[in-house]
């Protein structure tokens, strides 16, 4: 995702006429995109630039606009969001109350959707959060679990609860990496709820097809989250071409429900480490806890 991010620095770069140098899978898709916006008639960009938010956002603490790039062309507003490809994202979400939001909320889902729907839907917000990952750290490390936990736990954990007890929770640390039982409870989870997700969003997405559209054309243009502002986006580009953003039955939308109706795997819920322990969490003295939260993943819900 950051890497992708380049791709938005080198289009301004083109669109303010200077030339890309050091060619790579990034710059080749600013130059697609920059063919794609020319090919449509717009040539004259005017003050390209990366939007900031100013809004308060209706809902979700996040706030990365969804605007990539803000400019205008023959006196014509352009709020464009860019993608790398048809594989790229339209959202990441960690928090269940977001999840509820978007899904039933905002489109009065509860005066549209069955209860049956509504149920499935709720426990779906629950497979998204924090959980204990004793798989995986840091690759750099190699395997070695001993010096990960000695570099990120050890030095802070001292400091707060003295050597002798850091050393204790160390080692418990360590215990619970090579404990194949703790191991398995996280493969489990997340295969399960992934799996769960899956098939609700695709049963959404069958049974509802106008809703889901509308909630799909959402997250894709943050028209509601940011109130129409220079942050939520009117047109899409990709490798593939430009697209207005005009209405939930637009191409783009289209285009984006028949993928994620026909292919279950797109829609994921991925890891994301999050190494750190807290100094409450230190003070506490529970072992479990302690483990746990130096430990976690947030399970996080991408389409």
């Amino acid at each position: 995702m950051k890497e992708s991010k380049k791709i938005e620095q080198y289009l301004i770069d083109l669109m303010k006429g200077q030339s890309l140098v050091n060619m790579d899978t990034y710059t080749n898709t600013a130059e697609v995109i920059f063919n794609h916006l020319l090919n449509n008639g717009i040539s004259n960009f005017e003050k390209p630039n990366k939007p900031k938010v100013k809004v308060i956002p209706t809902y979700s603490n996040k706030c990365e606009p969804k605007t990539d790039i803000h400019f205008f062309s023959n006196d014509k507003e352009y709020k464009l969001s860019i993608k790398k490809d048809s594989t790229a994202y339209i959202v990441s979400c960690n928090s269940q109350e977001d999840f509820i939001k978007v899904f039933i909320d905002i489109f009065n889902g509860y005066d549209v959707l069955d209860s049956e729907m509504i149920s499935l839907l709720k426990q779906a917000s629950f497979k998204i959060g924090k959980i204990a990952n004793f798989n995986s750290f840091d690759k750099s490390y190699k395997g070695d679990v001993v010096s990960f936990v000695t570099d990120k736990f050890l030095p802070k954990a001292s400091k707060y609860v003295g050597k002798e007890k850091a050393d204790s929770y160390s080692k418990h640390i360590i215990d619970c990496y090579n404990n194949q039982d703790y191991k398995d409870l996280y493969i489990n989870h997340l295969n399960s709820a992934e799996s769960f997700l899956q098939s609700v969003i695709q049963k959404l997405f069958l049974d509802y097809p106008d809703y889901s559209k509308k909630i799909i054309f959402e997250l894709i243009t943050g028209n509601i989250k940011f109130s129409n502002s220079v942050c939520s986006s009117n047109y899409v580009a990709d490798d593939s071409g430009l697209y207005i953003l005009d209405d939930y039955k637009c191409e783009y939308v289209n285009i984006t429900y028949n993928k994620y109706l026909n292919k279950s795997k797109v829609i994921r819920l991925q890891n994301v480490p999050r190494k750190t322990i807290n100094k409450s969490t230190l003070l506490s003295g529970d072992k479990k806890m302690i483990s746990e939260q130096f430990s976690v993943a947030d399970l996080t819900f991408k389409i």
